[in-house]
Order: C-alpha cells, then structure tokens, then sequence
C-alpha cells in the first residue's frame, strides 16, 4: 500500500511495507545519534596520546556539544514542522555526515572543536524529526510503543561504536574512526532522501487545517481555541491551550535527564568511591543502560494500554523506592553483584522515565507542531544534562547515600511533574474543555 495514496495511515490498523520500511529508517537515524553521542569518549584517548593533551581540555568540547545540539534539536523540530519532517532530517544527517567526515581532517583541538561542535547542530536536528515520524507511521494505540522503541536505538548505537572502535582504533586510528562514522551517517541520509515517505499525518494537517470543534487527523480530541489565537492567529507550543503541557513537559524531562546523565557520568566514579573495581564498574554502568533499554518497552506498552498517568507516575514512584533501597547495596564491602543489581534495577526507571516522556510528548502536541513542541522539549531537557556535570559533582561528594537519594528525587519530581501535561490521545473532548491533567 503506498503511504502517499493514504493520507490516514497514521491511523490504519493494517500493517504496510511503505510504513515499516519508515520506522525501521528512523530507528536506524537514532542509532546512529547515539553512535555519535559516543565517538568523542571512544576517541579520546588517541587524541590525548597523538596530541600531548589532557582530559580537561576535552570540557569545552562536552559544554558545546551539549549547547548545541540543545540549539539544533529546538531549531530542527520548527523547521520539521514548516517544511516537512523528511527533507530536514536528511539536512540534518547529511550535516552531521559531512562535519564527521571533516572532524577526521582535523590538525589541532580547536579544528576539532568548531568541528565537532557545528556538528552537534546536525545531530539535535535528528531527534525530534525522527521521533515525530515513529509517532506518525502507526495507530494512536501503538504511539507509545512505537517513540520508544525508536528511543532504545539510541543505546544501541553506542554498543555500535563501541564494537566500531574496538575494531578500527587499534588497527587504523582515531581519523578513520570519524571517516567511518560519517560515512555511514552520509551514506543514511541518502537512503532516507530517497526512501523514506513523508509523514502522512502531517500532510493531512497542511491539506485540511483543524477547526474547532473537529479533530485534526490521527489527533483524537486536539482541536484549536475559539477567538482569536496568539501570535498573529497561529497556535504555537506557548498558546493558552498548550502553555501547561510545553511547561510540565520540559520540567519533567529536565529532571529525568539530570538523573540519567547524573548516573551515566558519574556510576563508574561512584562505585570506584565505594572500593569496587573497574570492572565492577563498567558492569554496573552497562546494566544500568541495559534496564532503561528494556524499560523503553515496557513502560512504554503500558502507556498504550492504560494510557499514560498510571504508568508515569508509577515509574517515578517506584524508581524513588528502588534508589533508597540501592543506599545499603552500595556499601563498601558488598558483593560485587549486590551492588550492581540495584543499578539495572534503576537504570529501569530513571532511564525508563526519559524514554517514556519522549514518547508522552508525542501524544500532547498535534501533528501541526509536533516536531516542534518535542524539539523544544528535547533542547530544554538537554540542559538537566549540562547540569549533571556540575550537580554530581558536588552530591557526590557528599557520600553515595546523598548521591542515591538525589537521583530517586530527580524521578520522583519528574514523575509528578508530567502529570500537569494532558494527553490528547484518547479524550473525545476538544482541548478548550476542562480535561484531566493526563490520559
């Protein structure tokens, strides 16, 4: 079935080749994002040894990587929504693309650092146009399941470079290792220019402007205010209608990302603090990315099946409780598994958290400015992620029982927090009606 012959797909129970050939593409966009998230750390040593550098003078690099990509996730969801999901997502891989490339041919830290740091424009581009056409290829009931999953590629694809690095820098070196990861990520963009469809939902909502009263297309209950709108007639993800939700949203995956870059950046430290070894550490770390892939799912097939408060605010309750309870397992002297079990454990909810909002996002905002309401959602969580650099330090310090119960009260707050954002999913009722605070 050709996806451009049925604008309602999005909303089509039956299974097509055309849309599954979409997702497995946008999956595969993400994993790549991760591939990229990593190739720094996984090249670092080289250039420390080839350039005489120390480990500090890769922190500008990590602070305009994190500024940058915030900018390009933001910028790169507005444009999704003005000129169409496909042709800014591979704008944004063929950026990405050609920079890695370029960062290869880099002769001194600050080449590399402009490099790597125009290059994180094309990587936040990637995101929030991806995630909003894995929302847009299935039906309302599989959304969830659907943004997550595409999610879970993201860890994936640091296992790919992981496995990528173990190959080549030993035998080639750290310029080709960037010659390799660009060239895949060239290689993506001109797959997805001349196979990926378009959203269908999205030319839809171009085609037939939702008016109050009736639901936008595959956007059950969305519908925009009576009178007057803001800003020159058009809603944005600020209007009255959506103030709320954008606000709700953004506090929660703020904390959720301060949490999970807290324990990304700072396990290993932690345990190593505790008197465990490095390969205690690297386990502890690994599973705890392994619980947040397998959460991903879960928890996101749980928000399609009983909508999305229960689950949300379960992730966050019981994540609270698990993190308290790592408090004793953690102590030195323990056994090394008892230890790292309660990391799988939380890397579940924490992590589980983050992808669970993603997916959240996609069911708050309509298909007009979806890309942009999770962009814009993405870049301010992304700031929870600069402010781990400095948060765990300073917790960390204070003991690993401070440090723990930190983490538990990133969840919990985001947990709540989401609770203030409404689902437009599954109510009837147009979005000017009182509704719950969440599906």
């Amino acid at each position: 079935m050709p996806m451009s012959g049925n604008p309602q797909l999005a909303e089509d129970s039956g299974a097509s080749a055309g849309r599954n050939l979409g997702l497995g593409l946008c999956a595969f966009t993400l994993m790549l994002d991760g591939l990229d998230n990593q190739i720094l750390g996984l090249v670092m040593p080289s250039l420390m040894a080839d350039w005489g550098l120390e480990r500090s003078t890769f922190t500008p690099f990590i602070i305009a990587t994190v500024v940058l990509m915030s900018a390009g996730t933001s910028l790169g969801g507005w444009l999704g929504d003005r000129f169409g999901r496909k042709p800014i997502l591979f704008a944004s891989l063929a950026l990405l693309g050609a920079l890695t490339i370029a960062s290869g041919l880099a002769n001194n830290p600050s080449q590399l650092l402009v490099l790597r740091g125009l290059s994180a424009l094309g990587m936040g581009g990637v995101m929030p146009n991806a995630t909003a056409l894995l929302a847009e290829y299935v039906s309302l009931r599989h959304r969830s399941l659907s943004v997550s999953l595409g999610v879970a590629a993201i860890p994936l694809g640091g296992v790919m470079g992981g496995v990528l690095g173990s190959i080549i820098l030993p035998a080639f070196g750290w310029r080709t290792m960037f010659f390799m990861a660009g060239g895949i990520t060239l290689l993506a963009a001109f797959v997805i220019s001349s196979l990926l469809p378009e959203s269908p939902a999205l030319k839809t909502a171009r085609s037939r402007p939702a008016s109050p009263g009736r639901n936008e297309p595959g956007e059950a209950g969305y519908a925009p205010q009576e009178g007057p709108a803001d800003h020159g007639g058009k809603q944005t993800i600020f209007s009255k209608a959506l103030r709320r939700d954008t606000l709700a949203l953004w506090c929660a995956l703020f904390f959720s990302m301060l949490g999970v870059y807290s324990m990304i950046n700072w396990v290993p430290t932690l345990l190593s603090q505790q008197g465990y070894g490095l390969s205690t550490a690297s386990l502890g770390l690994a599973l705890f990315n392994a619980g947040g892939i397998l959460a991903s799912v879960v928890v996101a097939a749980a928000m399609d099946r009983y909508g999305s408060r229960k689950p949300l605010l379960l992730t966050g309750l019981v994540g609270g409780l698990v993190a308290m309870a790592a408090i004793p397992a953690l102590a030195p002297g323990n056994a090394p598994i008892l230890a790292i079990v309660p990391l799988g454990a939380m890397g579940f909810f924490i992590a589980g958290m983050q992808a669970a909002l993603i997916a959240f996002s996609a069911q708050v905002y309509p298909t007009a400015m979806r890309s942009t309401g999770m962009g814009a959602m993405m870049a301010f969580g992304r700031l929870g992620a600069l402010a781990s650099s400095v948060t765990g330090t300073v917790i960390l310090g204070l003991g690993s029982a401070h440090f723990l119960a930190a983490m538990g009260a990133t969840i919990v707050i985001a947990g709540f927090t989401s609770l203030l954002a409404r689902s437009r999913a599954a109510s009837p009722r147009p979005l000017r009606q009182p509704v719950a605070a969440a599906t």
